[in-house]
């Protein structure tokens, strides 16, 4: 599995720094190992692997494929084309990207997104030597008032992130 994350921008305007995030604590995504893979499948994970963000977009990659250009879409809570959860627990690395389960992950709670847009832009890879490499290059994702219960994210955006997998 190939994950390639470089977060080069992030706008938060209000933050937690460190611990779980509480309703008085938002989540500080700029703490979080970003990582991506499949079509398309995004996480945001705290060091201890005890909470974690994650926001799918299904067939983001195909349609992107298919378009053979940038494409842009805005999606927003309650869409079928977004799903935006809040884990916690332990060894959450575990259920996201990985082919080698090395601990088995508990999960305590999991939480769905109940208001929120997320934009996202990307570009297919059209030079991918299989479909299985690298699928979207230059991806820009904008996080804007996703919120989880009484728990949430003001505002994120990551730019220049690539999602891809490899058959495992």
């Amino acid at each position: 599995m190939r994950t390639v994350s470089i977060l080069t921008a992030i706008v938060l305007t209000a933050c937690a720094v460190g611990g779980a995030a509480t309703p008085d604590r938002p989540i500080d995504l700029a703490s979080m190992e970003v990582g991506s893979c499949g079509d398309a499948f995004f996480y945001f994970l705290n060091d201890s692997g005890t909470q974690m963000v994650t926001i799918a977009i299904p067939g983001l990659a195909n349609r992107a494929t298919e378009a053979a250009e940038t494409i842009d879409e805005s999606h927003a809570v309650g869409d079928p084309g977004l799903i935006a959860t809040l884990t916690s627990g332990s060894h959450l690395d575990q259920l996201v990207c990985n082919d080698a389960i090395e601990f088995d992950p508990v999960v305590e709670s999991e939480v769905a997104a109940s208001r929120g847009q997320v934009q996202v832009s990307a570009v297919a890879n059209l030079d991918a030597p299989s479909p299985m490499d690298v699928a979207l290059t230059r991806v820009q994702l904008t996080v804007t008032g996703l919120t989880f219960g009484e728990v949430g994210i003001n505002a994120a955006s990551f730019s220049d992130l690539e999602v891809g997998w490899f058959a495992g």
